[in-house]
């Protein structure tokens, strides 16, 4: 038990194989949290002239640096996932915001990060991922 006390959720194993897996695991999805605060400004910006101004600004000082890093934290795991030996919620957040970067924000820049693009093809198979890809509703996000 995490805390030594109940309640304690787990579902499904994702959340890491112990403390310092879930650990790893926050660190991730936390970056992930801080650069959406850092994209909402633009996702909200109505003028186009401005956007495409911001954007070319996130693209230098976040997104660019933000797949520097995770592109080397995944190369460092040396497993094929962010986190330990199978597949976190570590894994299935990045997937879904790289998946955002490629298909909706910039599609085909993930191919200058090889271990980012073949994560989300990876991802991407596992059948129940598939599955829920085929069959989720179009969004903008």
């Amino acid at each position: 038990m995490p805390y030594g006390q109940l309640p304690v959720l787990d579902v499904n194993g994702l959340l890491g194989a112990d403390e310092w897996e879930a650990a790893k695991i926050d660190e991730l999805i936390m970056g992930l949290e801080d650069l959406m605060q850092k994209l909402s400004p633009w996702i909200h910006e109505q003028n186009d002239t401005k956007k495409i101004e911001m954007f070319k600004k996130l693209m230098e000082e976040e997104i660019s640096p933000f797949l520097q890093r995770y592109e080397k934290f995944l190369a460092n795991s040396g497993t094929g996932y962010f986190v330990g030996n199978k597949l976190s919620v570590a894994d299935l957040a990045v997937f879904n915001m790289l998946q955002f970067f490629d298909g909706k924000l910039m599609p085909g820049h993930l191919k200058k990060y090889p271990g980012l693009d073949e994560f989300v093809a990876k991802i991407g198979q596992l059948p129940k991922i598939k599955a829920w890809i085929q069959k989720r509703p179009k969004t903008n996000f």
